[in-house]
């Protein structure tokens, strides 16, 4: 099984983590990509985020349609903190044949030596599927030097780059600009009928 980790906040989940997760399905030839939901994320403490069973609701509700991706409860399954490479180490326990890729966008891969235990996060990963931005350059070789065998493992998706991420998406609700464009509708209802992010 050739499988992708695509973890995350996802307060709301938007049509820009859909392309992204169906792109990188489509570009590593992914069987199933697994969406996990972070309850309570470690780098967004103090942070206002809606409870963990409404974004589970919109998770759900991004996912419909799409055979290839899958809802994963793994990280309500443990103790706080949280962290990616304990993540990986479920879905290594769990498909230990399987080929796992960790799906990220390209300001997480930059801020990679700063996460909890780098080293052995990438050494839990066969690859990074990594989304591009166009107008950032990333110091690969910066990168390699904290983390060895980092560059070997990332892959750059080849994706339109799709102007959408959570926090403007909250903002503009709050704003009350348009954004229903942006989400799936059955996310674009819970957010109306639970009054979020306004």
């Amino acid at each position: 099984m050739r499988a992708g980790i695509f973890g995350g906040t996802f307060d709301p989940p938007h049509l820009g983590h859909v392309i992204l997760a169906r792109e990188a399905a489509r570009q590593l030839q992914l069987d199933q990509v697994f969406w996990v939901l972070t309850p309570d994320p470690p780098h967004k403490q103090g942070h206002r985020i809606t409870a963990a069973p409404l974004r589970e609701a919109m998770v759900r509700a991004s996912i419909v349609g799409h055979p290839e991706f899958v809802y994963s409860d793994v990280d309500f399954r443990r103790p706080a903190p949280l962290y990616a490479v304990d993540t990986m180490r479920e879905f290594r326990q769990q498909f230990p044949d399987a080929y796992l890729a960790y799906i990220m966008g390209e300001d997480s891969l930059d801020d990679l030596p700063r996460w909890h235990t780098p080293r052995e996060f990438v050494a839990e990963c066969d690859g990074i599927a990594v989304m591009q931005r166009v107008d950032r350059e990333l110091n690969m070789e910066k990168l390699e030097e904290s983390l060895p065998g980092l560059r070997q493992k990332t892959i750059f998706l080849k994706i339109e780059e799709v102007e959408i991420s959570s926090s403007q998406l909250r903002a503009r609700v709050a704003h009350k600009q348009n954004w229903q464009t942006l989400v799936d509708p059955l996310v674009a209802g819970i957010i109306e009928e639970n009054h979020l992010y306004q």
